[in-house]
């Protein structure tokens, strides 16, 4: 989201669409492989569709939320590649004129492993279930001239494979690479002979709402040093060290020599190990400062106390003006905390314990009210 690009010299810079850049992909796969653009799969068509595939359309039919009860149980029951099929095949006819069957895509996945697994071991990320690569079929939307029937896939996997088959290791990270992420090219002028800084800014969401970990992926090995930063724009969170790992979820550390300045709030570190993978995940865990969560603490104590008091109040001619006493200064104290200015990020990390204030408050009114139900005729 809200994705910048700011030149070199403060040059204009234009994000290529698409299309374009996965044409320039596909030539540049063509170059690695050492063979002529012509000569690839299809003319090279594949390689247009593997490196502009886009995931989104992919995952409304992978997804697991919209899976219907049966196929869960089937998946239970090591159906995967059933599932695998059935979704490809909802898919696939989605886009195309004719009719793809569960049994001619279970066909083509059975013909495609053993390049599924070169590409795998090729890349050493592990599996990816949204890979175009890794599942060629995947990229069959997005190619420039659509198969017109069963026996046009049948071709395109049968190049595949056989194009898979002859590549050498680098030719194959570089199809692997493509088929999981995709590569913005831009359109810009650089001096010659001269350094220059081209800055690339996004925003990308917090996912794991319920969660105060934040993982991100990143490029560790693109450049000869990499600079990684992390700041808290709330004084009121605290961040703890970052985890680095591979794709894998081997852990990494930073290398030895480099520097990681760190204050509550901002860690800042870089590497310059030539032998760190290309690509890392770095986690993170935020969490409020102890002041904000104490407050709710209290507040929660306070209101367990006039629970209890509350509970033991005669019953006389008082009652009502006892029970207003316990439960509206601390409903107002409680209100006060609830509504609060915060940032989004103190809002998420004290989530629970404002929903926990809140349903301690609507226990205390519902006892208070209880109460003076039960001892009506009195007061």
């Amino acid at each position: 989201m809200n994705v910048d690009f700011t030149g070199a010299q403060g040059n204009t810079t234009t994000l290529l669409l698409r299309r374009e850049a996965a044409e320039l992909q596909a030539r540049y796969i063509a170059h690695v492989d050492g063979r002529a653009f012509d000569e690839q799969p299809l003319g090279g068509s594949l390689w247009i569709g593997i490196s502009a595939y886009t995931n989104s359309v992919w995952r409304e039919f992978y997804a697991p939320t919209k899976q219907g009860f049966w196929r869960r149980c089937l998946s239970a029951s090591n159906s995967h590649r059933y599932i695998d099929a059935l979704a490809l095949a909802s898919y696939l006819n989605a886009d195309l004129d004719f009719n793809v069957e569960i049994g001619h895509v279970e066909r083509w996945l059975q013909q495609l492993e053993p390049a599924r697994t070169a590409l795998v071991y090729a890349l050493g990320e592990g599996d990816n279930l949204e890979s175009s690569s890794e599942c060629v079929l995947l990229a069959v939307p997005f190619m420039p001239f659509r198969p017109q029937g069963i026996e046009d896939i049948d071709l395109l996997v049968e190049e595949f494979v056989g194009a898979v088959d002859r590549m050498d290791l680098t030719t194959l990270q570089v199809v692997a690479e493509y088929g999981r992420r995709w590569e913005a090219i831009i359109d810009t002028t650089v001096p010659v002979d001269q350094s220059c800084l081209i800055k690339l800014s996004e925003q990308r969401p917090w996912l794991r709402a319920h969660s105060s970990k934040m993982e991100q992926e990143l490029a560790w090995g693109d450049a000869r040093t990499t600079h990684v930063e992390i700041r808290a724009a709330d004084h009121g969170i605290v961040i703890d060290k970052p985890q680095i790992s591979d794709l894998l979820g081997q852990r990494l550390g930073v290398a030895a020599g480099d520097s990681v300045p760190a204050t509550a709030d901002t860690v800042a570190f870089y590497a310059s190990d030539p032998k760190r993978p290309y690509f890392a995940r770095i986690s993170v865990r935020a969490h409020t400062r102890q002041a904000h969560s104490l407050l709710v603490l209290w507040i929660l104590v306070l209101i367990l106390a006039a629970t209890t008091v509350a509970g033991l109040l005669p019953d006389n001619a008082d009652l009502v003006e006892s029970l207003a006493l316990l439960t509206f200064p601390l409903t107002l104290a409680g209100a006060l905390v609830l509504s609060r200015g915060s940032t989004p990020l103190t809002e998420r990390l004290l989530r629970h314990w404002k929903v926990v204030l809140v349903l301690a408050i609507t226990v205390l009114w519902a006892f208070a009210l209880f109460r003076l139900l039960l001892n009506a005729d009195v007061v």
